[in-house]
């Protein structure tokens, strides 16, 4: 929870002050890096351990703060970050991180909104039809994930941050 007030304030304050180009060129590049992590680790994701040490984990939470704040400021391909963040630094396998990073992005998403509303960067109803068609898109995507497992998520979420790093570059 505190996690979150500390993302959406930053995000948005990030959001409001920093050029978007630069911001997500850096992004980008380190989406990309996380490619090569991934395929090395041949059981990454897929397992759920959470048996890392403190100091694992502590790295994980300052890790998570930084992602969390450019995703709130940013969006584009962060919320990957984040959940190659939980899987590296706790052990989650992708479809529990993916899960337990939604917690945070109630808070999150709500208190960024509010900020951008108050600054009139909010086209309501578009974001109505923007939210009926995530609803739909999140209910059939979990249901998809949960009967496909995690070796599926994996592959998936390898093409995506593939081409959501790319896309960050161009």
């Amino acid at each position: 929870f505190i996690i979150s007030i500390i993302a959406a304030i930053g995000g948005a304050t990030l959001l409001l002050s920093l050029s978007s180009v630069q911001v997500e060129k850096v992004f980008g590049s380190i989406i990309l890096l996380l490619i090569p992590l991934i395929l090395f680790k041949k059981k990454w994701g897929i397992t759920h351990d959470t048996k890392k040490s403190t100091w694992v984990r502590m790295v994980g939470y300052i890790v998570y703060i930084i992602v969390a704040i450019g995703q709130a400021g940013i969006g584009a391909g962060l919320g990957l970050v984040a959940t190659y963040t939980l899987v590296t630094f706790f052990g989650y396998s992708i479809i529990h991180a993916n899960a337990t990073r939604r917690i945070v992005l109630i808070v999150q998403n709500g208190l960024t909104f509010f900020i951008l509303w108050y600054y009139g960067l909010v086209d309501l109803r578009i974001g109505f039809a923007l939210l009926i068609g995530s609803l739909i898109g999140n209910y059939l995507g979990a249901r998809l994930v949960i009967y496909k497992g995690n070796a599926f998520v994996k592959i998936f979420f390898i093409l995506l941050v593939t081409v959501s790093g790319i896309k960050l570059l161009l």
